[in-house]
């Protein structure tokens, strides 16, 4: 692990309150409990006698004093008071607010454009605002809001002014005027009269008779309770709130961040691993060797005393035929020749390596120049056979 150095620009925010007071009315809920009265209905059975009365019909004939009122109608002359309304012209002044405003040169700042573009940002860490954590941030593209700087302008900006001015107004005021006017008017006369009349009445006669009957009797009983009864109320309160200020001012600093690097290390392991070894092993089998003999002959010298030399034609003898002469001895000989076999694998061997473990390959090449080895020396007893036979011939 590496130690890599960098510097950031990390956002530091400062944050500051203001305070801001302000009524509010507050419900608050009161729980009060009213007694009440209720009452019960409950039923008894009661055993009574009735008394039943019927009314039998009677008519009868009576004189029946009546009197009623006639009206009759009579003309008489009244004075009536009669009201017009008249119009007087009233003049009354009033105050009129002109205006009478002047255009003046004004600054005015115009605030700078925001907008959000594309740029490529480092690796950079900054505290969340709505959790409160620590948050890092990629290196990359990312959106970042941008504002213009703000524009000062010199405006021409009408100013105002309201002056007071006394204007004359004529106005009719209404006047009621009350005038006396004969009228006549036809009134009715109320007369009484009175006189005798037949009247047939009917009159009921009572008769009675008891009944015996069962009733429920209704009882009544009466029963308080409490009931509860929310009440709602608003109280003024005086609310002091804490708003948050936020400013943001960038802070440099050098951080160490560790780096993982791979590196090659050679690390000692015991381990066990078969190794091949090569065995000689000496392998018995049968061949014929010819001996070549001896022949004293006499040769011719010259006088100088150098040997003539003639050539001496031997015939051939047949592929299958062995000429042997006394001095020759055939004996069959038992050679042993070295074979080499399968290599051998020694049980187990340790070895300690420093390498990384790397899998022995099986080589067929070893298995080929054991069996070449073989081959050469077989080809070897075959020409000495053959050179032997030649120079025997």
């Amino acid at each position: 692990t590496r130690v890599r150095r960098y510097r950031v620009a990390k956002p530091v925010q400062e944050t500051s309150y203001r305070e801001e007071r302000y009524t509010v009315l507050e419900p608050t809920w009161e729980t009060r409990y009213e007694k009440r009265q209720a009452l019960r209905t409950r039923y008894e059975t009661v055993q009574k006698e009735r008394v039943e009365r019927i009314k039998v019909p009677v008519y009868e004939t009576e004189m029946r004093r009546e009197r009623r009122t006639v009206y009759r109608p009579e003309v008489v002359t009244v004075e009536q008071e009669r009201q017009r309304i008249e119009y007087q012209p009233v003049t009354t002044y009033r105050t009129v607010y002109q205006q009478q405003g002047t255009y003046v040169d004004q600054q005015v700042v115009i605030p700078g454009t925001s907008r959000t573009r594309l740029r490529w940002l480092p690796r950079t860490v900054y505290i969340d605002p709505l959790t409160g954590q620590q948050v890092t941030q990629r290196r990359g593209f990312h959106w970042v809001p941008e504002t213009t700087p703000p524009q000062v302008t010199t405006q021409r900006v009408y100013v105002p002014q309201v002056v007071p001015v006394t204007v004359p107004q004529q106005t009719y005021v209404a006047k009621t005027v009350v005038e006396k006017v004969p009228v006549q008017i036809t009134r009715q006369v109320a007369q009484e009269e009175v006189r005798d009349v037949p009247v047939r009445v009917l009159k009921f006669q009572i008769q009675e008779r008891r009944v015996p009957y069962t009733v429920q009797r209704p009882v009544q009983e009466t029963i308080e309770y409490e009931v509860p009864v929310r009440v709602q109320k608003y109280v003024r309160k005086e609310v002091v709130k804490k708003i948050p200020v936020v400013r943001t001012r960038m802070e440099y600093e050098t951080r160490e961040e560790p780096v993982h690097v791979r590196v090659l290390k050679y690390i000692e392991e015991e381990r066990v691993e078969p190794v091949k070894r090569v065995v000689e092993k000496l392998v018995p089998y049968e061949t014929v060797r010819y001996v070549p003999r001896t022949v004293v002959r006499r040769i011719p010298l010259d006088p100088w005393g150098n040997p003539i030399v003639e050539s001496v034609e031997y015939p051939a003898a047949p592929a299958t035929e062995i000429i042997e002469s006394p001095e020759t001895v055939q004996s069959p000989e038992t050679v042993r020749k070295p074979v080499t076999e399968e290599p051998e694998v020694t049980p187990s061997k340790k070895q300690t390596t420093k390498k990384p473990s790397v899998e022995d390959d099986k080589k067929p090449s070893d298995k080929k120049s054991g069996d070449g080895k073989a081959k050469d020396g077989k080809d070897k007893a075959s020409d000495d056979g053959s050179k032997k036979e030649a120079e025997s011939n």
